[in-house]
């Protein structure tokens, strides 16, 4: 009997000994705030579900969440260059309700923070009232919208009903001997579509979905199979987005990706700045960049982050998109449309490059959706946070 008892008593002991630990976060070259962390799980705690942050200084409790094998929180206090904070980390019981959520309903994914939500992703085919059968489209993101509930983006919109707000597709490609145009659904050569629902996620800080999608060639059949994985989470005034891609040739033969004007990540800006929908229209689009470039001037260069925004229902609203340090040819350059409201990210305006036989191509990228202003200072300082992360350690 007192074998028996022992046991349970010392495994009991063994959890609370590994249940607090100290992490201590540096915010390195520049000055922090409300900055989304993230850190790998400590081995200690690896077989650990749910999690519990406090901040040393003031004893507040700081939300944190797991997903796969990171940690992740927002900086709860401003943090200064060249200085750290400590905080306790431990074990918790699961949370009873989550504030981030995914809801999976037919025929889209729906992402929400504090129940406004951030964006929908269509999972099924989706076409526009009274256009042709070619058009229809899934494995794309809209609206987007800011904390307030404007919408970011359009879909379909009148003139070029190609475009779907967020979305990935190449423009000038070799296929087997043929030109297959991913991106203009019209000319009847290639399009991109959602194949799968791989996961979907909700929780304290950060709520998102990974996804499949196909890049299909009309005659020859899928060329491309890419890889969504997509969060959000607000941070202070914030919602940030964050995409990665990852296209794999899962077909036998070269993809030859030719140098064009355009092709990649596309963005197509609200209903509000098309000249076109004479119902909607209230203003143009501007951009702005690192560079200081405005909409024509940002044609073709290489900003560290793009700003667009524009007025939506008698407010400025916007988003900030940054390319990855590390996403190829980085930083990549812009298509930025005189006229309508669109731009992409567009390595392919750098020259040619080929997609062998079970080659990936990957890359990432965050978006800002904000209201009101966003000052070139704050501009900067959410780039810094997305190009050099806080750096945690563990304390010994």
């Amino acid at each position: 009997m007192t074998k028996i008892c022992l046991l349970p008593i010392f495994l009991l002991l063994t959890v609370v000994a590994l249940a607090n630990i100290t992490i201590e976060i540096n915010a390195g070259d520049f000055d922090r705030k409300e900055t989304l962390i993230s850190f790998p799980v400590p081995r200690e705690l690896s077989s650990v579900d749910h999690f519990s942050l406090r901040n040393m200084d003031n004893r507040a409790k700081v939300g944190i969440q797991r997903k796969d094998s990171l940690l992740f929180f927002v900086l709860d206090q401003p943090l200064a260059a060249g200085q750290s904070r400590q905080y306790q980390l431990s074990s918790r019981k699961r949370s009873a309700d989550y504030s981030a959520k995914a809801l999976y309903r037919l025929p889209e994914v729906i992402l929400s923070i504090d129940d406004q939500t951030v964006l929908h992703y269509h999972i099924q085919e989706k076409l526009a009232p009274g256009q042709p059968e070619y058009y229809k489209r899934s494995g794309f993101i809209h609206p987007l919208k800011t904390p307030g509930g404007k919408i970011l983006t359009d879909d379909f919109p009148l003139g070029h009903a190609h475009q779907h707000a967020l979305f990935f597709a190449w423009r000038n490609t070799t296929y087997k001997g043929e030109n297959v145009d991913f991106w203009n659904q019209q000319d009847k050569t290639g399009t991109v579509g959602h194949q799968k629902l791989i996961d979907h996620f909700s929780g304290e800080v950060l709520t998102g979905f990974q996804s499949r999608l196909e890049h299909l060639s009309l005659k020859q059949g899928v060329v491309l199979e890419e890889t969504w994985a997509v969060s959000a989470t607000k941070a202070g005034p914030y919602f940030i987005v964050d995409l990665q891609s990852i296209q794999e040739n899962t077909s036998k033969d070269t993809l030859f990706i030719h140098q064009y004007l355009y092709g990649g990540l596309g963005l197509r800006g609200s209903k509000h700045w098309n000249r076109d929908d004479s119902l909607n229209y209230t203003g143009e689009m501007n951009i702005l960049t690192s560079e200081s470039k405005t909409r024509v001037e940002a044609n073709h260069t290489k900003p560290q982050w793009i700003k667009m925004f524009g007025e939506i229902e008698k407010i400025e609203a916007g988003l900030l998109a940054m390319g990855h340090p590390g996403n190829f040819r980085s930083p990549q350059s812009i298509r930025v449309h005189p006229e309508m409201p669109y731009f992409c990210f567009a390595p392919v305006v750098d020259g040619a490059f080929d997609l062998l036989p079970g080659q990936v191509f990957e890359s990432s990228f965050r978006f800002i959706l904000y209201d009101n202003e966003l000052s070139e200072t704050e501009a900067e300082r959410l780039w810094k946070d997305y190009m050099s992360p806080v750096e945690v350690k563990l304390v010994e």
